[in-house]
C-alpha cells in the first residue's frame, strides 16, 4: 500500500515515489487520478498495468485482481489521496490477500486524521477515529450521547458540516469543536469553537473543500452518569432476579450494542 498526498504534491515520500516507479501493476481507486499523479511526479506510465478498485468492485473482480497479483514481484495499491484503507475501498482486497498469505506492507505518508489532530491543538490522548458522520442531525445527537471522554475525529461532507457542528454543540455544549478544511492545501483553514458558541460563530465557516470535524469531550459527569446507570441497573437485576431481558439491557449498556440483539443471543 502506498499513501499518496492529500493535497500538496510535495508531501509525497521518497519511499512512496520509489515504489510507484518500480511497480508494474498498480491497483487504483481511479486509474485516471493515479496516472495524473505519476505524470506530475515525472514517472512514466509506460509498461505499467493499471487496474481500478472501488466501492462497486464485485467479489469476482477482487478474485481476478488477486490472481493477477500473484504474477508480479511487487504490486502497488493506491487511493486517489491519502491511505488506501482509511475510508477508502481497499480493505476487501487487503483482507482477501491476507487470507491467501500474500505479504502486505505499507509506504505511509500524510493522513488527514493525524494532520487534523495536529492542527486542532486539542488533546490527542485518547482519540478515536469514527470515519464519516451519520447524515441526519438526529442521528448525530444520538451518537453524541454514546461518545466517551476524549477526542473524536470524523470526516464530513461540506454540505452538512455546519449542521453537524451545530448538532454536536447543542448535544454537548461543554465540548470543544474544531473544523479543519483543505488540509495541506493553499487555503487550509482551522475553525475552533466551544460547543455552546457554535450557533453564534458557525456562519464564519467557509464551505469549500474537504472537512475533518473534531470533537473534544472532557466531562467528569459523563463517566459518573454511566456508572450510576449501570449500578442502578445491576442492583435492580440482582434484587428482582430479572430475566434475560434485564441482563441484555445491562450488557447493551456495557458494550454499546443493541439490547434486542443481545437478548436474542442469550435466548439462543
Amino acid at each position: 500500500m502506498v499513501t499518496t498526498p492529500i493535497g500538496n504534491l510535495s508531501d509525497i515520500t521518497l519511499r512512496a515515489k520509489e515504489h510507484l516507479e518500480k511497480a508494474k501493476y498498480l491497483i487504483c481507486e481511479d486509474t485516471r487520478v493515479t496516472k495524473s499523479l505519476l505524470n506530475l511526479l515525472g514517472i512514466s506510465s509506460e509498461g505499467k498495468l493499471f487496474e481500478s478498485l472501488n466501492d462497486h468492485s464485485s467479489s469476482k473482480s477482487l478474485n481476478n485482481i488477486l490472481n493477477k497479483i500473484k504474477n508480479f514481484e511487487e504490486v502497488v495499491l493506491v487511493s486517489d489521496a491519502g491511505s488506501p484503507v482509511v475510508c477508502d475501498p481497499a480493505y476487501p482486497l487487503i483482507k482477501l490477500a491476507q487470507e491467501h498469505n500474500i505479504e502486505i506492507d505499507s509506504a505511509p505518508g500524510v493522513c488527514s486524521v493525524i494532520a487534523a489532530l495536529e492542527i486542532s491543538g486539542l488533546p490527542t490522548l485518547p482519540f478515536t477515529f469514527h470515519g464519516f458522520l451519520p447524515r441526519t442531525e438526529n442521528d448525530i445527537k444520538k451518537l453524541s450521547k454514546k461518545l466517551s471522554n476524549g477526542t473524536h475525529v470524523f470526516f464530513d461532507s461540506p454540505n452538512r458540516v455546519k449542521k453537524s457542528a451545530l448538532a454536536f454543540g447543542s448535544a454537548i455544549p461543554d465540548s470543544k469543536i474544531c473544523l479543519v478544511r483543505e488540509i495541506t492545501k493553499k487555503f487550509q483553514t482551522k475553525y475552533i469553537f466551544s460547543g455552546k458558541d457554535v450557533a453564534d460563530k458557525i456562519d464564519r465557516v467557509e464551505i469549500k473543500g474537504e472537512f475533518v470535524l473534531i470533537v473534544n469531550i472532557d466531562e467528569p459527569s459523563r463517566i459518573n452518569e454511566d456508572l450510576e446507570d449501570l449500578h442502578s441497573m445491576a442492583l435492580d437485576y440482582i434484587e428482582n432476579r430479572q430475566s434475560k431481558k434485564g441482563l441484555s439491557k445491562i450488557l447493551a449498556k456495557l458494550t454499546d450494542k443493541n439490547a434486542k440483539e443481545i437478548y436474542k443471543l442469550l435466548v439462543e
